[in-house]
């Protein structure tokens, strides 16, 4: 290396900046959001006997509503670390894969009553395995929180073409209207 010269100067895109951004403003956002919680949950411990049912109901809000902003915050740092991840790309099993973003999700979620429909064979799989997990888990989560039934179907599938594995995830949902 010539110490005369300065190193190259490192060339981020718009994404790689709003990424950071994310990850940055999501990072200092959660003190105050687990002080919330903190508090709440204090206050519940320590008061919720005094409180009538109003104030309870206020008190459930508050920290319902402060650990969704919580989920949300660790899915903003997440997403920001999708294309940064520490592991390199390489085969893995994907029904394992799918039980951990199962898993992932109903922790995410809450207990869920679900109908799951999986295939009792699953293929080997290229990629980064912790995206995929990440990637499969989001769209479970997605078929879990918005579907108002007490039992939503989810199914997932998979099948082969020719130099890939084509997977699906299905729930029987709402949906989204085609024209949106």
């Amino acid at each position: 290396m010539d110490a005369g010269k300065p190193p190259p100067a490192k060339t981020t895109t718009p994404a790689d900046e709003l990424k950071e951004f994310v990850y940055r403003v999501s990072h200092d956002l959660r003190s105050p959001i687990s002080t919330i919680i903190g508090y709440a949950e204090l206050l519940a411990a320590d008061h919720a006997d005094k409180l009538d049912d109003e104030g309870r109901r206020y008190l459930n809000a508050v920290r319902a509503a402060a650990q969704q902003l919580n989920a949300m915050l660790e899915d903003l740092v997440l997403y920001s670390r999708v294309g940064r991840a520490p592991d390199a790309p390489g085969l893995g099993d994907l029904g394992a894969l799918i039980e951990r973003a199962r898993q992932w999700a109903l922790e995410r979620v809450g207990p869920k009553d679900a109908d799951w429909k999986l295939p009792s064979e699953w293929p080997r799989v290229y990629g980064v395995q912790s995206e995929l997990q990440m990637l499969f888990g989001l769209l479970l989560i997605n078929a879990l929180q918005h579907n108002p039934k007490p039992k939503p179907r989810v199914e997932v599938t998979w099948h082969e073409e020719p130099g890939r594995i084509v997977c699906a995830v299905r729930d029987d949902g709402p949906g989204i209207d085609r024209q949106h």
